[in-house]
C-alpha cells in the first residue's frame, strides 16, 4: 500500500484548529467525543476538531486520501489486522514519517485500553465492587472472544486477496473451541468461489495454521482468557464490551437528579473516561496525548 508523505508540525500549528480524524465505527458519536475531551486540554489557543471518518474496509488507505486533500490533518485509527510493528512504526514516524499524520493503537481501539478494571473504575460514575468487574469482563470476553480472534484472523487473511473481503463470522457460528474454530473457518463454501480466481489461494491449510497460531498468541495455552496472559486485549471488540460493562456497574445522574441510561449514559461515562488525570489514564492513551502536545500542538514556547 502506497501511503501520502508526511507534514511538517508548522503545517499543523499554523492552523485555525488543529483537525482530527477517527473511526468511529458507528458507535454513536462514542469515539468522537472521547478525543474531543481527551485531546481539548492540549489543544492550546488553537483548539482541536475531531471528526469522524465514513466507515471504510482499508482505513489507513482513506486516511491517506483525505491527508490529501486536507493537508494539516491528523489520524487516529484503530490497529485492525495491522501487524504491530507497523503500528509502532507510526508512533515513532508521528506526523513526518512516509504514513502521513497517521497514528494507529495498538489495540483494535481505543475502547480496548480501558477493558482492565484499573483503568475502566476510574470514573467517578463506577459503581460497583472491582473484583466483580474482573470477572464481568472475563466472563464476556470468554462468550466472545474465538469469534473475534476469528474475524480478525480472516482481516490478516485478506492480504492475499487483492483488496477483496472476506465475509466475517457472528454470534450464530458459535466457535466454542479451537477445533469448532477450524469447522467454521475452513468449510464456507462461498470462501472458495470468492478466491478461486485470485493469484494467490488461500488453502485450508493456511486458513487453520493462521487460526490456530492467533488462538496461541491471545490465549498463550490458557483455555479461557485472563489477565496477564496472552494478547486477547488485542483483538477482543471492546467497543461491543464497554457499553455492557456501563450498564452493569455505573450510575450516572444528571444535574436535576435524572438517572442517565442507554446512550446517554454511555456517553457520560466516555467523556469522564477522556477526562481523567494522566496518572489514572492507560499507557497507550497517556503516551498519545504526550505526542500530540510534544509534536503537532502549540509548544509552550510558542504560546503567548
Amino acid at each position: 500500500m502506497k501511503l501520502a508523505f508526511g507534514v511538517d508540525p508548522v503545517t499543523f500549528r499554523g492552523r485555525a484548529r488543529m483537525l482530527v480524524w477517527v473511526e468511529d465505527g458507528d458507535d454513536g458519536g462514542n469515539t468522537v467525543q472521547f478525543f474531543s475531551r481527551l485531546l481539548a486540554p492540549v489543544g492550546g489557543y488553537a483548539g482541536v476538531t475531531v471528526r469522524a471518518m465514513a466507515p471504510t474496509a482499508d482505513p489507513v488507505a482513506a486516511a491517506a486520501a483525505i491527508a490529501r486533500h486536507t493537508p494539516g490533518c491528523a489520524f487516529i485509527l484503530g490497529r485492525g489486522s495491522m501487524d504491530e510493528a507497523a503500528a509502532e512504526q507510526t508512533w515513532r514516524r508521528f506526523p513526518t514519517g512516509r504514513d502521513g499524520a497517521i497514528l494507529v493503537l495498538p489495540r483494535k481501539s481505543w475502547e480496548n485500553e480501558y477493558l482492565e478494571p484499573e483503568w475502566l473504575a476510574g470514573s467517578r460514575y463506577f459503581d460497583g465492587d472491582v473484583n466483580a468487574l474482573y470477572g464481568r469482563i472475563l466472563e464476556r470476553a470468554a462468550a466472545r472472544l474465538h469469534i473475534d480472534i476469528a474475524n480478525h484472523v480472516l482481516a490478516r487473511l485478506e492480504q492475499y486477496l487483492d483488496g477483496r473481503r472476506l465475509p466475517r463470522l457472528t454470534a450464530d457460528d458459535e466457535i466454542s473451541s479451537v477445533e469448532t474454530g477450524v469447522e467454521r473457518l475452513c468449510g464456507r463454501p462461498e470462501w472458495t468461489e470468492q478466491v478461486a480466481d485470485t493469484l494467490v489461494a488461500l488453502s485450508s491449510e493456511r486458513i487453520e495454521a493462521a487460526w490456530r497460531e492467533e488462538v496461541r498468541r491471545c490465549l498463550a495455552g490458557a483455555l479461557w482468557p485472563r489477565f496477564g496472559r496472552g494478547r486477547w486485549l488485542e483483538v477482543i471488540e471492546a467497543r461491543a464490551l464497554l457499553p455492557e460493562l456501563i450498564s452493569g456497574f455505573f450510575t450516572v445522574t444528571d444535574v436535576g437528579g435524572r438517572r442517565l441510561l442507554g446512550a446517554e449514559r454511555v456517553l457520560a461515562v466516555v467523556e469522564d473516561l477522556a477526562g481523567l488525570a494522566s496518572e489514572q489514564q492507560p499507557p497507550v492513551i497517556r503516551r498519545l496525548v504526550r505526542l500530540f502536545e510534544e509534536r503537532l500542538i502549540y509548544t509552550s514556547e510558542q504560546k503567548v
